[in-house]
């Protein structure tokens, strides 16, 4: 994500993974302004307010979209560290697969 900050796409990364980083870039920075923002005032946060937070911070990239979609479909609470969890996995095994190919 950091070379998004430079603003240099590598060489080898094509144009939608690209804008897919740069998605997830902003979406970060966003989360954290919001956050940084909201403790400055003293709010305090429920982990179901916490997961949600994070989810639609997720939402603005397309490589997450359907898995936001499928964590939140149907679900009355979210779960906070069930929603972590599956967001590293993913995450986890996107990079195993972008490695090997």
């Amino acid at each position: 994500m950091v070379k998004v900050l430079y603003g240099k796409q590598p060489e080898g990364m094509n144009d939608m993974d690209w804008k897919d980083l740069e998605a997830e870039a902003v979406a970060t920075i966003r989360l954290c302004l919001i956050i940084s923002d909201l403790k400055r005032i003293d709010v305090k946060f429920k982990d179901e307010d916490k997961a949600l937070m994070l989810l639609n911070s997720l939402h603005a990239s397309s490589m997450y979209e359907n898995l936001v979609t499928t964590l939140m479909w149907g679900k009355e609470t979210l779960d906070l560290e069930e929603i972590t969890s599956v967001l590293l996995g993913f995450n986890q095994r996107k990079k195993a697969n972008d490695e090997s190919s």
